[in-house]
């Protein structure tokens, strides 16, 4: 039998800085510089802002959201497996379980049945995946006037989203779409 590596991630800033996730098998987490960059621009909006990680994976972008000051992150992860390995990693971890509620469903059922409003949501589906264009819309009508959505997806790949990106960072195979709910 072979010896499995386990992978894992670390929060790179904030009161949890240096916390340990372990990484289930198949997921692909942000990687390091990428995160750096999107907190470098989040920054100004993250103190007391409700995030949602939508597609969480790992939870590092919305442990990374916590970390850095915001009040509250919901994750939507619809593998069931993930989602308790997310859980596990934040009981170890020592965070507070007042600041997150893990949510095991599918992201579009999430948010076409969810009246909670959020000021950044993180969408991070996996690569193969393609979401629709109506997709955006969903995400737009859980986010507060003002609020920041966040696509990150493989370079190239169009969603053909009817809402303009406002920013648009590249990084390698790797690219972060911003959104401002106007």
């Amino acid at each position: 039998m072979k010896n499995r590596v386990k992978s894992f991630l670390s929060v790179i800033a904030g009161k949890y800085k240096g916390r340990r996730l372990e990484c289930a098998d198949g997921v692909r987490p942000l990687t390091g510089l990428s995160k750096k960059s999107l907190f470098d621009i989040l920054t100004p909006y993250i103190g007391g802002a409700r995030f949602l990680d939508l597609f969480a994976g790992t939870g590092s972008v919305g442990l990374e959201a916590l970390s850095r000051g915001a009040s509250q992150s919901v994750f939507v992860e619809k593998s069931p497996r993930v989602a308790e390995l997310i859980r596990k990693n934040f009981e170890s971890g020592g965070v507070d379980t007042g600041e997150y509620d893990i949510v095991p469903v599918d992201a579009r059922n999430y948010l076409e049945h969810t009246s909670e409003k959020f000021d950044i949501i993180f969408i991070g589906p996996p690569y193969p995946l393609m979401l629709d264009k109506d997709f955006m819309t969903l995400v737009f009508n859980a986010l507060k006037p003002g609020g920041i959505a966040v696509c990150q997806h493989r370079t190239g790949c169009d969603f053909g989203f009817p809402q303009k990106a406002a920013r648009t960072k590249v990084y390698g195979v790797t690219t972060i779409d911003f959104y401002i709910n106007e």
